[in-house]
Parts: C-alpha cells; structure tokens; sequence
C-alpha cells in the first residue's frame, strides 16, 4: 500500500498544482474542486511518487509536489512499474486503477 504525502490541486487546466493537505476524492469523477475532476474523462487523477521528485531534486531541481501537475504523491509504490490495468490502494480507504502511464 502507498502511503499519500501530499494533495493537490488546481482551479484551471494547464497550470502547477498546489499542495492542498487533504481533499475528498469522489468515485467515476476525481479530486473535488481540480479543474481535472469531471465524469466524463476517463483520467480523473493523476499519481506521481515522491521518489521521483526527490530524484529530480538530487539532480539540482527546485521540484516540489504539484510541480508535474499530479493530485496525489504517493510513497512506497513504484509507480512506474505498474501495468495499465492494476488496481493500486492509495491511503487507507481509495483504490485507484492504472488506465494510462504517462
């Protein structure tokens, strides 16, 4: 199970993501109040492990979560080796299932 280290979201498309702490993630539509949330796309929330932050920060990058306009980081899981298709537990309660890497 991977743990959620941070939350974020943005109110229009195309921009950075902020760190929000929490938010409530809602079942066939995605993080409420993300300008990506919607029923009718099939990404509603995007991923991206903290360990691929911090690789980006080794290498002398000011990156922070939210950076790569993703709603959750994650830690634990190597997201990256996640076929399409694998439901992922996120946090305690939410299992999310890999529809497109990338």
């Amino acid at each position: 199970m991977a743990s959620i280290v941070a939350v974020c979201s943005s109110k229009k498309k195309g921009t950075k993501k902020v760190n929000i702490t929490a938010g409530i993630l809602n079942k066939d539509y995605g993080l409420v109040s993300d300008a990506h949330a919607d029923c009718s796309t099939h990404r509603q929330v995007s991923l991206l492990a903290i360990e691929s932050i911090k690789k980006m920060q080794d290498l002398g990058f000011a990156m922070n979560p939210g950076d790569f306009a993703e709603n959750l980081t994650t830690e634990g899981n190597e997201l990256v080796s996640l076929p399409v298709g694998t439901q992922n537990c996120v946090g305690e309660e939410n299992i999310l299932e890999i529809i497109q890497i990338g």
